[in-house]
This record gives C-alpha cells, sequence and structure tokens, in this order.
C-alpha cells in the first residue's frame, strides 16, 4: 500500500504522524509533497523546513516527480492545496483520495466565504468522486460536507485532527494558588484581550490568581497597556514568545489553559499540547478542536458566551483544591495519551486504507481519529462578544 501525503509544507503538527504510518506501511511506501516554500512568519513562529527527512520531497522544484509519485499511489492525502491539479487524473485512475480539512466556511469575511464556496462547487463537479473521502479536522467539518448535498459524501466522513507528538510522562507541579495559561499569538481572532475581563472578574471575587500568557502579537501593546492600567501587574504576566521546551514548563505548572479563540481557528493544537500535560481546558466551543477533545465539565469546560466562560471561571475556583480538579486534570491527559494521538490516528487510518483497497467491511471506531463523522451535533452559536 503506497501512501502520498500533500501539504503545504512538514511541520511539527504533522511529523509524527507520517513516522507513525511509515511504521506501518514501511519508508519506501510513504512520500511527503511539500507544495510551498515555508514562509517567514511561519519560521518566527517556531516551525522549520525538515526536508532532512528521506520522504519528505520539494513538490514545488520537483513537479513532475510529485505528479509521478501521486499517480503511481495507492491512497493520497491532500490538504486542498496545489496537489489537486492532480488529483483529477488520479481520479481516473480509481485512486482513493483523502482531503484533509479543517473548516471550509470559517471565515467572517464574506469574499473569502464566497471565493472558497465556488471552488467546492468546481470540485464537486470536477474532482470529487465516489473514491473521495474527507478527514474532518474540525467539528465542523462535517456540517460543510453536509452543504454539497451529496449523501455518498455524507457517508465518506471521519473524524480527524491535527496530531502533534506531546506525550508527557513529568508530574504535575501543584501550587495552592489558582493560575491560568494562554498560548498563542496575540491576535484578534484568538481573543486574547479577554483575559483582562478574566482578571477582573477575579479580582472583584477577591481570588488570588495568575494568568500567564506566552505568545506576541498585533495584540501585545494593547494587552500590557490594559494591565497596567488595571494594575493586574502582579497577576497577569506577558511572557513573550517561548520554544515548546518552556512552553512545556507552563504547561505542567498552570492550572486551566484559555482556549478563546473564535470560528476562525480551524483546529487549534495548543489544546492538544495543553491536554497532555494535564492542563485542563476553558474552551470556546467554536473552535475546531474543542468539541471533539473537550467533554464539558469531564476533563474540561466549553462554552459558547461571555456568561458562560464566566462561569467556567467560576467552576475552576470551586474545583482548584479537591479531588475533583485531579480527576478532570487526568482525564484531560488520558483523552490525548489514550486516543486523540498521531499512533491511534495513524493506526486507525492506515487499517481503513487497507479495507478500502481490499474491498472490505471498514472496521468501525465509537470515538476518536476515524469515527465516522454524523449529524452535526455541535452548538451553531457564534461568540463574538468584543471587550
Amino acid at each position: 500500500m503506497k501512501i502520498c501525503f500533500i501539504s503545504n509544507y512538514m511541520n511539527h503538527h504533522q511529523l509524527a504522524l507520517c513516522k507513525e504510518v511509515i511504521k506501518y506501511v514501511g519508508i519506501n511506501n510513504f512520500c511527503f509533497i511539500c507544495e510551498e516554500e515555508i514562509t517567514l512568519e511561519r519560521i518566527k513562529l517556531g516551525y522549520k523546513e525538515l526536508f532532512d527527512e528521506s520522504f519528505c520531497i520539494k513538490g514545488y522544484l520537483e513537479k513532475e516527480k510529485s505528479k509521478d509519485i501521486i499517480l503511481k499511489a495507492d491512497i493520497i492525502i491532500n490538504t486542498a492545496c496545489l496537489g489537486s491539479k492532480f488529483i483529477k487524473e488520479a481520479n481516473k485512475k480509481k485512486k482513493i483520495v483523502f482531503w484533509y480539512y479543517e473548516r471550509l466556511y470559517k471565515d467572517y469575511n464574506l469574499l473569502k466565504t464566497i471565493a472558497k464556496f465556488f471552488r467546492e462547487i468546481y470540485r464537486l463537479y470536477f474532482i470529487y468522486n465516489k473514491n473521495t473521502y474527507f478527514l474532518c479536522a474540525s467539528s465542523y467539518g462535517y456540517s460543510d460536507i453536509e452543504k454539497f448535498h451529496n449523501k455518498t459524501f455524507n457517508n465518506h466522513c471521519f473524524k480527524w485532527g491535527y496530531f502533534p507528538n506531546v506525550f508527557s510522562n513529568t508530574k504535575r507541579i501543584r501550587d495552592s494558588k489558582i493560575s491560568f495559561l494562554f498560548v498563542g499569538r496575540l491576535i484578534d481572532w484568538k481573543h486574547p484581550l479577554q483575559i483582562i475581563d478574566i482578571g477582573l472578574y477575579l479580582v472583584k471575587k477577591g481570588i488570588d490568581f495568575r494568568i500567564d500568557i506566552v505568545g506576541t502579537g498585533e495584540e501585545s501593546e494593547k494587552l500590557n497597556d490594559l494591565i497596567n492600567n488595571y494594575n493586574l501587574n502582579n497577576s497577569i504576566h506577558l511572557i513573550g514568545s517561548l520554544p515548546f521546551n518552556k512552553v512545556s514548563e507552563y504547561y505542567l505548572k498552570d492550572d486551566f489553559f484559555l482556549f478563546l479563540s473564535d470560528r476562525r481557528e480551524g483546529w487549534g493544537a495548543v489544546l492538544n499540547e495543553s491536554m497532555s500535560y494535564g492542563c485542563i481546558p476553558i474552551a470556546n466551543n467554536e473552535a475546531g478542536s474543542t468539541n471533539f477533545l473537550v467533554e464539558n465539565k469531564e476533563n474540561g469546560f466549553v462554552y459558547s458566551s461571555k456568561k458562560e466562560l464566566l462561569k467556567a471561571i467560576d467552576s475552576c475556583i470551586e474545583i482548584k483544591n479537591s479531588e475533583k480538579f485531579i480527576e478532570m486534570s487526568d482525564k484531560a491527559k488520558r483523552t490525548i495519551d489514550n486516543l486523540w494521538n498521531y499512533k491511534v490516528a495513524a493506526n486507525r487510518f492506515c487499517k481503513i486504507c487497507e479495507s478500502l483497497l481490499e474491498n472490505k467491511e471498514l472496521p468501525i471506531y465509537v470515538d476518536g481519529p476515524m469515527t465516522k463523522e454524523q449529524k452535526n451535533k455541535y452548538s451553531k452559536t457564534y461568540y463574538k462578544e468584543k471587550i
């Protein structure tokens, strides 16, 4: 079984998954085609080109070699990038193609949404066929596929995601003071300014707390000004950018993870990362990964409005020094360690591919990666409140 994975570029969220697939199919039966040179912005965020891996090739420089690999593959994974121009030809050879999607219509920008809609109409009629399957790396991906009004496609959707290498056996650091962590770019749709509302709410309740903010971005200056204006310097700390080995120290010592992104967060791998360290998430239900990874009040908290966010903060205060905190922290960690990780994802994916190639009945999974997606059950409330 030969597998070809086409994406913009290799990153650390995909590398572990690729290596695990190789364990299943063999190094000579897997290739990763990078379609773009990695951008300077991504390099500043800690990404790096990984062409030292023997299974990676620069598709943007070796187009004929890429085409040959794609047409010889049995299984193609395509992340909706330039490789699609070869998919139409691959379909004529009855290749099985998995489209790796986050959320198609996640933008508030109407022009972008219209452009994506017409792109998918084109693919519907000229590229997609009965051998097309969808890896939905968002809990809202299935509802976007439903808009095609194609019952075959509805039955070809699988839960998926991003799977960073984040297994951790390090024990958490316990502290009596309640603490929160935010990790990510400080940009509008990740809503870092909501941290000020949380801080003021905790001050009003007379709670001794700490909030660590790891990351930089266009909201940094405004956030710093608000911290100073409200005299929150002793409680809210702007850490700046850190390498992952340093970020992990905060995942281990802070109690709760603030995942505040709106619908423009296709997935959000920081949620995987935080939970793998037992940091209990407080997650916006609009973000792509929230409804796959977080079960409200079991392994974290899910909210859809500012009122619900502050209620979740109240719950955090209530459980901080109780057995419930330890129980939820352990459940958050087990969610990643036992289910939502690259090992489970790669194994299940390869087994389903084998079954498809051999025309056998597909394995049935009840939860986690490669579970057949059903009618979208998630709230369609869009959290648009601003500070």
